[in-house]
C-alpha cells in the first residue's frame, strides 16, 4: 500500500468552522483560521489513512518566498505524486510533517522545534535558496475547504522576506519554477 509512513495531524474539529460563523468575509478570506499548534493537539496518523478521511487535518509547514512586491511561483508537474495538484500554480513550498520530524524535550513533543525541523527538511528536499532572508511566521493558518485536498490539510505559513534579489531553484522535477 502507498503512503505507509505516519504524519502529524490534528483533529479537524479544532479548525473547521461552519461558513455561517464567518461574517463579512470575502470569497477567499474564509480559508484562514486563528490556530497555533499545541502539543496536546498533535496526533500521528498513517498517511494512507489520513488521505481517506476529513476527520483529521494533515499539518503542512509552508514557506512563501517574497522579494519586495513579488512572490516566487511554481507549477506542479505530472512528475509529482499528488495527481489532484498537477498543473496547479503554487506560491507555498513545503509538505507533510512526518512523525520522524517530531522533536521532544523530556519526553514531551516541542511543537515549535518540531515544526522548524520539518520545515527545514522539506525546504532542503524541494528548493535551493541563494541569498539572505528574514522569517515572518503568520498568526493565521491556511485552512481551505474548496476541494477534497484542501479539506484534509492545514498550512502553517511562514513568509521568507528575501533581502537580496532572490535566487530560488527547484530541487525536484515535480516543481517547475516560474519566477
Amino acid at each position: 500500500m502507498k503512503h505507509q509512513e505516519h504524519i502529524v495531524c490534528i483533529p479537524a474539529k479544532l479548525v473547521n468552522k461552519p461558513k455561517s460563523l464567518i461574517p463579512f468575509t470575502t470569497p477567499k478570506s474564509d480559508c484562514w483560521v486563528n490556530y497555533k499548534l499545541e502539543t496536546k493537539d498533535i496526533i500521528t496518523v498513517q498517511r494512507a489513512v489520513a488521505e481517506t478521511t476529513e476527520d483529521f487535518r494533515q499539518v503542512l509547514p509552508l514557506v512563501v518566498f517574497k522579494y519586495k512586491d513579488s512572490v516566487w511561483t511554481y507549477r506542479r508537474t505530472p512528475k509529482g505524486g499528488e495527481g489532484a495538484l498537477h498543473g496547479q500554480l503554487s506560491i507555498a513550498v513545503g509538505g507533510h510533517f512526518d512523525a520522524t520530524d517530531l522533536q521532544t524535550d523530556g519526553g514531551v513533543i516541542d511543537p515549535v522545534v518540531s515544526l522548524q525541523y520539518a520545515l527545514d527538511r522539506e525546504l532542503e528536499e524541494e528548493v535551493t535558496i541563494m541569498g539572505g532572508y528574514s522569517i515572518e511566521t503568520l498568526d493565521l493558518c491556511l485552512c481551505a475547504n474548496e476541494n477534497e485536498v484542501d479539506r484534509k490539510h492545514l498550512g502553517l505559513v511562514n513568509i521568507y522576506h528575501m533581502t537580496d534579489s532572490p535566487e530560488i531553484y527547484s530541487n525536484e522535477d515535480a516543481l517547475e519554477t516560474l519566477g
